[in-house]
C-alpha cells in the first residue's frame, strides 16, 4: 500500500488515506490501537475514503484509573493541571472516571510555546457541545451583541455560557459587532460624544451585570474618514476598562480584496490599535452562508501569508490572534453568480459526508483546501479545511511567535483541531 503522511514536529503525523487503506491497516502501520485511533479522529464508523486525513499522535505517559481516583487527585500526582488532563482526555467531560480504564497524562515532545485560544460560540448552541471545548479555550467570545440605529445594544441570552466558562477557567468575552448594522450608525457613534459615551455605558452595564471579564469590538468595516475616531473610541474604552481590570480585544476583518491584492484598506490604523488593545483578532468575512461562492476559500495561501506578514509589521506579533475556520461550504452545481447559495458545513461533517457518498477527497496544495464532488439528483461540490491547512497555520504561529488562534465557530466539538493544538502548544489559562 502506498501511503502519504505529513510530519508535524514528530508529535503528530497527518496520514492521507490511500487506495486499499483501512482503519485497521493504518493502526497497524503506525503501531496504534485501532479503537484509540477511531476515538482520536472522531470517526463514526470504519469507512474511510481516499484522500481524507487521519491524525496520528503518540501518548508517552498513561495512567490506569484506580478506585477512589478523582481528576484533581490524578492531576496533582502528575504535576499537571486539571484542565490539561481534560484536554488530553476530552471524553472525561461527559464520562465518569472508570476504574481500570487508561487515561493519557502526556504526549511526545515538549510543547513549542504558550498561546491564547479564542472560540466563537452562539447562544443557541447546545451547552454540552460548548462545554467540551472549554478546557481548550483561554477566551470564549459569545457572538454577538448588535445595536439599533438609536445606539441601543440588543440583549442576548448568554448567562449560562458565562457561568460555565468560568468553571473551566475560560474568560467570557462580550462581543459587540457591527455586522448587519448600517455604516451610518457606526459613523454616528464614532463622531457623537454623547452617543458614544452612552454606548460605552451600556457595554459596561452588561459586563458588570452578567460577569463578563473582557470585551471584543468587532466593527467589521470602518470608513476611512473615521480612522482616527475609531482609534479614539478604542482608547476611551481602554481607559475605562483598565480601571475595572477588564481586557479589550479588537477584531480586524480582512476582506477578499485585501487578501487577493496584498493591500490593506484604510479604515483601520493597525499600528495604533495594536498599541492599545490587549489582542488583535485577524478575521475574514466568510461567516455564514451567502448567495455567492465564498472567494476567500480559493485564495492562495501565499496571498494570505503576505497579508499576515504586512500586519506583523504594524501589530506586535504576540498580540495577533489568527482566525481559523472549521466551517466549509457546499454548493449545488451549476454555480450561478448572485443566485446560487453556499451552505455551511463543518469540516468534520464534510469528511463524514464524503464517506457516506463514497467520494474521493482531493487536496489543493496552493489554496490548502480539501474538496470533493458528489451526485444526489443534482451535482454538488464541497470545499473545507482539513488538518493539512490547520498544520500550516500552526507552523506559521510557531515560526513567527504569533499570540494565538481563534476558532470559527464552535457549533460542534472539533476534536481533531483541538488534538493538534493541544499536542503542539501549551494553552494559556488565566486564573
Amino acid at each position: 500500500i502506498i501511503r502519504k503522511k505529513y510530519n508535524l514536529r514528530k508529535v503528530m503525523i497527518i496520514h492521507v488515506v490511500q487506495p486499499g487503506d483501512t482503519i485497521f491497516t493504518i493502526a497497524d502501520y503506525y503501531g496504534k490501537d485501532v479503537y484509540e485511533l477511531i476515538k482520536e479522529n472522531d470517526l463514526t464508523d470504519y469507512g474511510l475514503v481516499v484522500g481524507e486525513t487521519i491524525s496520528i499522535v503518540y501518548p508517552t505517559q498513561r495512567y490506569l484509573v484506580q478506585y477512589g481516583d478523582t481528576l484533581e487527585g490524578i492531576a496533582e500526582n502528575f504535576n499537571i493541571s486539571t484542565m490539561e488532563l481534560l484536554r488530553n482526555n476530552p471524553s472525561l467531560i461527559e464520562e465518569v472516571l472508570d476504574p481500570g480504564s487508561s487515561i493519557i497524562i502526556s504526549y511526545e515532545e515538549e510543547k513549542t510555546s504558550e498561546i491564547s485560544t479564542f472560540g466563537y460560540v452562539f447562544p443557541y448552541v447546545d451547552i454540552k457541545i460548548i462545554e467540551k471545548s472549554l478546557p481548550f479555550l483561554t477566551y470564549i467570545t459569545i457572538s454577538r451583541y448588535s445595536f439599533t440605529f438609536g445606539g441601543r445594544i440588543l440583549d442576548i441570552q448568554d448567562e449560562d455560557i458565562i457561568q460555565l466558562a468560568k468553571k473551566y477557567l475560560t474568560v467570557p468575552v462580550m462581543t459587540v459587532s457591527s455586522i448587519g448594522v448600517d455604516l451610518q450608525l457606526v459613523h454616528n457613534i464614532l463622531n457623537d460624544d454623547d452617543l458614544q459615551n452612552d454606548f460605552i455605558d451600556q457595554i459596561l452595564n452588561i459586563v458588570q451585570r452578567k460577569g463578563y471579564e473582557a470585551v471584543n469590538i468587532d466593527f467589521f468595516y470602518i470608513l476611512p474618514i473615521d480612522r482616527q475616531q475609531f482609534v479614539n473610541f478604542i482608547s476611551s474604552l481602554s481607559l475605562r476598562f483598565k480601571n475595572l481590570g477588564l481586557k479589550l480585544f479588537v477584531t480586524i476583518t480582512v476582506t477578499t480584496f485585501e487578501m487577493e491584492s496584498g493591500r490593506l484598506l484604510s479604515g483601520y490604523d493597525y499600528s495604533a490599535l495594536g498599541k492599545i488593545a490587549d489582542n488583535i483578532i485577524i478575521a475574514s468575512y466568510t461567516n455564514g452562508a451567502q448567495t455567492f461562492c465564498i472567494p476567500e476559500l480559493f485564495i492562495p495561501y501565499s496571498s494570505v501569508q503576505r497579508i499576515f506578514q504586512e500586519l506583523m509589521i504594524q501589530i506586535p506579533r504576540e498580540k495577533i490572534i489568527l482566525e481559523f475556520s472549521i466551517i466549509g461550504y457546499y454548493v449545488r452545481l451549476p454555480f450561478i453568480q448572485g443566485e446560487s447559495t453556499a451552505y455551511s458545513i463543518s469540516n468534520d461533517n464534510a469528511g463524514r459526508l464524503a464517506s457516506q457518498v463514497k467520494a474521493e477527497v482531493h487536496y489543493d496544495p496552493v489554496n490548502l483546501l480539501s474538496y470533493f464532488t458528489y451526485v444526489d439528483s443534482y451535482e454538488y461540490v464541497v470545499v473545507y479545511n482539513d488538518e493539512r491547512k490547520a498544520a500550516q497555520y500552526a507552523l506559521f504561529i510557531q515560526l513567527y511567535g504569533i499570540g494565538g488562534v481563534a476558532i470559527w465557530n464552535l457549533t460542534f466539538f472539533p476534536r481533531r483541531t483541538w488534538l493538534m493544538i493541544n499536542t503542539l502548544f501549551d494553552i494559556k489559562k488565566i486564573e
